[in-house]
């Protein structure tokens, strides 16, 4: 994502800006003296009342000779804490989504520091976004997509955009009409086409997101699951996903530390390796944090899309393991670890080319659950757990577990607030 993030120091006053040039590579500069703010639109900017009362704390931000900034740029700030408390304040510059803007934004901030005027520009290139049910490719989804795709129907069209087929099922007909009203009768969120693999960068950290065809399969313990399915397995059910968007790896220490400032790690000496000794809570923070510099909407993997995409998605083969028969080709376990993570995909992929979903460490996943066995048999579309409980999935094993914990179907949990040397997560989007 292109833009800056500003860095407000405590010690003493200064900013930081974070720029990125059009060949991805990062560059600072600093803007020294009295930090002065005053209000962006007219009123209060919150977030630094706690500097403390002898420096001047107001300041001043002009977008393209207006102070009122467009609705597509949001600048936050954000309390920065590192391990011995406070250590300043994060301003992050994002940009949002303009109905019917597809190509790029574009906008020049200048702030006013001290007397000391500087003028930065703030172009963001995007990758265009298309929603199920934007028949007419504006960005938005409502009454005028249906009569669009009731005319494209009537005169025997044979192009259609990827929003056209609103069911997901391959084809475009009355159907996807009928799904059309009813999205719009429900006021139902907007889903995004998937389109291919997506790359982000995070102050200099890059991942991937691997795109993940929805589809049908058995969940639960499955005849590929063995002899050591356990009940919290049962029964096996049929379920049916959405498309998705899946982390290729576990997110990693760099990334985390690119986000949050801070590696909490138990094992560290490469920052490649899956960060851990992170609660639930914190994940979500993680994740909150990463929205707000990205301006996507990344979140947790329900415990449905970590087993669908563990199995290979689509093209699964039927492994007990994530990729393979032979966990030692696809996971570091307590087997095979020696007692400490490892650097992410650093062992063969599984059929979708997504690393480590059995072994390294257990993820955090989105839903609630209580160590019972799953509550019906009935076949689910995008199911999302227990509506109440104080604990949350964890799958995938770990290098201190036998290899049982990291078959496909392997359950586990723990409490929201827990912490541990083998426990990370995993993005989806």
């Amino acid at each position: 994502m292109t833009g800056f993030t500003i860095f407000i120091g405590t010690e003493n006053p200064y900013l930081t800006f974070k720029h990125e040039n059009e060949d991805g590579e990062y560059y600072f500069s600093q803007a020294g003296g009295t930090l002065t703010r005053t209000a962006v639109d007219g009123t209060t900017v919150g977030g630094i009342d706690f500097l403390t009362s002898d420096r001047s704390e107001d300041w001043t931000i002009t977008c393209n000779g207006s102070e009122t900034l467009p609705d597509w740029l949001d600048i936050k700030l954000i309390n920065q804490y590192d391990g011995n408390g406070f250590s300043g304040v994060r301003a992050v510059v994002t940009a949002q989504p303009i109905p019917g803007r597809n190509d790029y934004r574009e906008a020049v901030v200048k702030f006013e520091i001290a007397g000391d005027s500087r003028e930065y520009r703030f172009m963001q290139g995007i990758q265009p976004t298309t929603y199920r049910g934007d028949v007419n490719n504006d960005g938005n989804v409502n009454i005028s997509d249906v009569t669009q795709l009731i005319n494209l129907l009537l005169t025997n069209a044979t192009t259609f955009g990827a929003g056209a087929d609103v069911n997901a099922d391959g084809r475009i007909n009355i159907t996807d009409v009928t799904s059309l009203i009813n999205m719009l009768l429900r006021s139902t969120d907007l889903t995004p086409v998937i389109t291919g693999n997506r790359f982000f960068t995070v102050n200099g950290v890059t991942f991937k997101m691997v795109a993940v065809e929805g589809g049908t399969f058995a969940m639960g313990a499955t005849r590929d699951q063995g002899s050591n399915a356990t009940y919290q397995e049962q029964p096996v059910h049929k379920v049916t996903l959405s498309d998705y968007y899946i982390g290729q790896t576990e997110v990693t220490q760099a990334l985390w530390q690119a986000v949050m400032g801070t590696n909490p790690s138990n094992y560290t000496g490469d920052l490649n390796q899956p960060v851990e000794m992170v609660s639930w809570n914190q994940c979500q923070e993680f994740i909150t944090r990463l929205n707000q510099l990205t301006g996507m909407k990344f979140r947790m993997l329900t415990e449905a899309e970590w087993e669908f995409a563990a199995r290979g998605g689509n093209k699964m083969r039927g492994n007990m393991y994530s990729g393979s028969n032979d966990l030692g080709k696809v996971a570091w376990f307590k087997g095979n670890a020696g007692g400490t993570t490892h650097p992410v995909a650093t062992k063969v992929p599984n059929e979708l080319g997504i690393f480590d979903m059995s072994g390294n460490v257990f993820e955090w996943c989105q839903d609630i659950y209580d160590g019972g066995s799953y509550p019906s048999a009935d076949d689910q579309i995008n199911p999302t757990g227990l509506e109440s409980g104080d604990q949350h999935v964890i799958r995938g094993g770990s290098i201190d577990y036998d290899s049982d914990y990291s078959r496909n179907a392997r359950r586990w949990s723990d409490l929201v607030d827990a912490k541990w040397k083998d426990q990370g997560l995993r993005l989806a989007m």
